[in-house]
């Protein structure tokens, strides 16, 4: 089976374009991560729930250099569908990270 050529352009210009901006991006992230400690400084938040909170906020920087090396690995294999897959891999740890936030504080809401 033969990949046209537009294929391989519109995917390549993506994974660019995914790059600068996950590259904007990734200092924010990180950042929030490094301050996310600071959960405990509110005196009701429990060791467990805190430190789940932690987890998913290192979990959102740490997906960037995940989705590089996927993006331009399977970029270079030729494998340019399942590259565009993985642009979207911080996208869907930050939301997912979100939808938890929001939960662990309905459930420390309820404790």
């Amino acid at each position: 089976m033969s990949i046209s050529n537009s294929e391989r352009k519109k995917t390549k210009r993506w994974a660019w374009i995914m790059t600068i901006a996950y590259l904007i991006l990734f200092p924010f992230l990180l950042m929030l991560a490094f301050a996310s400690v600071m959960v405990f400084d509110r005196p009701n938040t429990s060791i467990v729930l805190g430190l789940g909170l932690i987890f998913m906020y290192f979990l959102m920087p740490l997906s960037i250099p995940c989705t590089f090396y996927l993006v331009w690995s399977r970029y270079v294999q030729g494998d340019y569908k399942q590259s565009r897959r993985y642009y979207w891999i911080p996208v869907y740890v930050i939301g997912a990270a979100l939808i938890s936030f929001a939960l662990m504080d309905a459930i420390e809401g309820f404790l």
